[in-house]
C-alpha cells in the first residue's frame, strides 16, 4: 500500500513508536472504521486493537491517493476506557483528554464535528488556543460549497492534538492522572 505521510506525522509516529507496517495493518485489518464522505475527498478513521495498545489512524483519500493525517497509539488501559465501536467517537474522547481548543468561526473546543458557517472567501478561518505554547498538530476535514455566490464552509470534523501532552502520557504512563484530572474539571 502506497501511503503519503508528511514529516510531522512521521516524527510523531517515531516518537510514539508506531511504524509504517503497523499503519498498513490497521488500515487492512481494522477492528472498526468510520468514513466521512465529502464531495471531493473521503476521510476515514481506522481502529485496531493490539495486545497492549490500540492504534487509531486517520486518512484522507482522493482518487487512488491515500494520505495519513494522524496516527495515535493508545495504551490498553486508556483505550478500554475510551473505546467506542465508532472510531470517530473514540478519537473525540481522546482529543477531549489530549487536545487543545481549536477555534473555527464562533466555535471553540478540542473536537469540532458537523459545523456549517458562511465565509467570505475559500480560506478556512481557524486558530488554536495554546496558552502554554505546546507543540500541536491540527486536522481539519472540511469542504467549501459555493451556491448563488454564497460560500458555505462545512466542517466534517476537526481537532487539535496537544503533542506534548500526548507524548508525556505515553512516556510517563500518566494515564490515570490525566483522566482523573480532566474528569474532576468536567465534574466540578
Amino acid at each position: 500500500m502506497n501511503l503519503e505521510i508528511n514529516d510531522k506525522i512521521i516524527k510523531l509516529m517515531n516518537e510514539s513508536q508506531i511504524n509504517e507496517s503497523q499503519i498498513n495493518d490497521v488500515i487492512i485489518n481494522y477492528d472498526a472504521i468510520k468514513t466521512l464522505n465529502g464531495k471531493i475527498q473521503t476521510f476515514s478513521i481506522y481502529l485496531k486493537k493490539f495486545a497492549d495498545f490500540h492504534i487509531l489512524v486517520c486518512t484522507r483519500s482522493k482518487g487512488d491517493k491515500q494520505g495519513i493525517s494522524m496516527s495515535l497509539k493508545i495504551p490498553k488501559q486508556l483505550a478500554e476506557r475510551l473505546y467506542d465501536e465508532n472510531p470517530l467517537l473514540t478519537l473525540e474522547k481522546f482529543v477531549d483528554l489530549y487536545g487543545l481548543e481549536l477555534i473555527i468561526g464562533g466555535t471553540r473546543k478540542p473536537f469540532i464535528i458537523g459545523e456549517t458557517m458562511l465565509i467570505e472567501d475559500s480560506n478556512l478561518p481557524w486558530s488554536v488556543y495554546n496558552p502554554h505554547n505546546n507543540k500541536f498538530i491540527t486536522n481539519i476535514w472540511f469542504e467549501v460549497n459555493s451556491d448563488s455566490g454564497v460560500k458555505q464552509l462545512n466542517i466534517l470534523a476537526g481537532y487539535c492534538l496537544n503533542v506534548d501532552s500526548y507524548l508525556d502520557m505515553l512516556n510517563n504512563n500518566g494515564i490515570y492522572e490525566s483522566i482523573l484530572y480532566r474528569d474532576n474539571i468536567k465534574n466540578s
